[in-house]
């Protein structure tokens, strides 16, 4: 039963790592998660009643601690997945926006509208300030609840720009676009991983991270210049030979400071 145990938290723990950089898993294991973060109690009972086994020798404690565990696994994997509401809404002229605290989900887009259109999950808080929206986890005391991702879809009208900070949570971030709208990006304190694709253009974008563990997969048009500098950080490049290194203006500059990062950049 240990082994059993073992297994399942090693694959637990595998896919909560591929998800956190932004490594596609199946829908499945979402579902998985959060039945799991919401019974996880159930382990406790089947420990419990394993070490009185262990402790008085009595079989039907062993029993009792294989029954529950089964039980357990069956409601993680079977369960079904509750629905969740979407609320929308619309903004004129946002220029930064600012992603604080919690574990969100931030799907970037482009639109033809002439407003920002924000879909925002259950769990999510909006502020606005007149040019300035602020994405805030609402408090919980529910570990399912304070855990799993919060979803929050952006629509950026063409032609605009915006200004993306995010700070002490767990962030990952997609999107893709024709041409860059995110033009600046700060990260401090946060755990992030970036999947972001441009096909035509990529204006000149600032990226800051400081005192993070960050994963960047950009995939870029052939010819883009990019620059990478390093402060008292660690972090591993991976480019294709069809991109530029360049310290001239160039389209995408990368600055790491205090933080631990993976870099990917490609073509199309």
């Amino acid at each position: 039963m240990r082994r059993v145990i073992g297994a399942f938290f090693l694959v637990i723990g595998f896919l909560v790592f591929l998800y956190l950089f932004g490594i596609p898993v199946s829908g499945v294991f979402y579902r998985i998660l959060e039945n799991f973060l919401i019974l996880w109690p159930l382990v406790l009972v089947v420990v419990g009643f394993y070490l009185l086994f262990l402790g008085l020798r009595k079989r039907y404690f062993y029993w009792f601690s294989i029954v529950t565990l089964l039980v357990f696994f069956a409601l993680v994997f079977f369960w079904p997945k509750s629905e969740q509401k979407a609320t929308k809404f619309r903004f004129n002229g946002i220029e930064e926006m600012e992603v604080r605290g919690g574990h969100f989900v931030v799907n970037l887009s482009e639109t033809g509208e002439k407003v920002f259109e924000v879909l925002i999950g259950e769990g999510v808080v909006l502020e606005w300030n007149g040019r300035k929206l602020t994405v805030l986890c609402e408090d919980t005391r529910k570990l399912s609840e304070a855990f799993l991702p919060k979803e929050v879809t952006v629509s950026i009208p063409k032609g605009e720009d915006l200004s993306l900070t995010l700070k002490e949570g767990v962030f990952t971030v997609k999107g893709n676009f024709t041409s860059n709208p995110i033009r600046h990006v700060e990260q401090e304190n946060s755990v992030t991983s970036f999947v972001l694709s441009f096909t035509e253009e990529v204006p000149p974008m600032y990226f800051f991270s400081k005192n993070c563990l960050t994963g960047l997969f950009f995939n870029l048009p052939k010819g883009t210049s990019y620059h990478l500098t390093e402060r008292l950080s660690l972090v591993w490049p991976f480019r294709d030979k069809d991109l530029i290194n360049s310290g001239q203006t160039p389209n995408l500059f990368m600055k790491f400071e205090n933080s631990v990062g993976v870099v990917f950049l490609s073509t199309q």
